[in-house]
């Protein structure tokens, strides 16, 4: 069993990987087998183990849905690995997905409550303020111009 593909070139002696294509003998779970299919054929065109790259995507497979799918290589033990993190969209979204429309709702009151707040107070200060300052302000400017309007009226001059 050689799931690399191996091809040794007998002239050169040079090792190389042949693309390939994941089967049921190499992969029974159907699962993996999406995953590596996604790796070796999909992700970048047609590539050999030896020239995958570490990279994260987005990914819809099959009937399994989109995928969160992070792949990292490692060299241990002076062996090249290659692994492949998947986990579904919808276990990863499936609670922000469900608290979102109540999240939502509830910024907007939070919203509404500081507004109305706000306007309220401000109708407030802006009353105290024509009962304090506009409104005295407006009865000695009254006042005032009516005395000199009496006074032209009258020939009395104020000293």
């Amino acid at each position: 069993f050689d799931s690399f593909r191996t091809v040794v070139d007998e002239t050169t002696k040079k090792v190389s990987y042949a693309p390939y294509e994941a089967n049921a003998t190499d992969f029974p779970l159907k699962e993996v087998k999406a995953r590596v299919r996604w790796l070796l054929n999909e992700r970048d065109g047609k590539v050999t183990w030896a020239n995958v790259k570490a990279g994260a995507a987005e990914v819809d497979i099959g009937d399994e849905g989109v995928q969160f799918i992070k792949v990292t290589s490692l060299t241990q033990f002076g062996v090249d690995w290659i692994g492949v993190i998947s986990i579904p969209w919808e276990s990863v979204m499936k609670e922000l997905n469900d608290t979102k429309f109540r999240t939502l709702l509830l910024g907007m009151l939070i919203v509404g409550g500081i507004k109305a707040f706000l306007e309220t107070f401000r109708a407030y200060v802006q009353t105290k303020m024509i009962k304090r300052a506009v409104i005295p302000g407006m009865r000695q400017t009254l006042e005032d111009e009516l005395s000199n309007q009496l006074r032209a009226l009258t020939g009395c001059r104020s000293s």
